[in-house]
């Protein structure tokens, strides 16, 4: 919506004891350093995912699109059910 992308990709990997969900798009971009103020979206998923015992990354710039990374533990005993 905001990123004013021509296109996005989606991956969804199984790695180890991990899926992995990957979005990627080539829009504008904006500061990673920036994430928190007026990034509501990107803040609410870091939270959703942690609490599953997840880790959320994040790539981009300044016109260099972005690059969202979830990566979250598929058994149960990774500290949650």
């Amino acid at each position: 919506k905001y990123a004013r992308a021509r296109h996005v990709w989606v991956t969804l990997e199984q790695r180890d004891n991990q899926a992995v969900v990957t979005v990627r798009d080539d829009g504008v971009g904006f500061e990673v350093n920036d994430v928190g103020a007026g990034h509501h979206g990107l803040t609410g998923m870091r939270v959703r995912v942690e609490a599953h015992a997840g880790r959320l990354s994040m790539a981009s710039g300044p016109a260099q699109g972005t690059r969202i990374r979830a990566e979250l533990p598929t058994r149960s005993d990774a500290g949650t059910a």
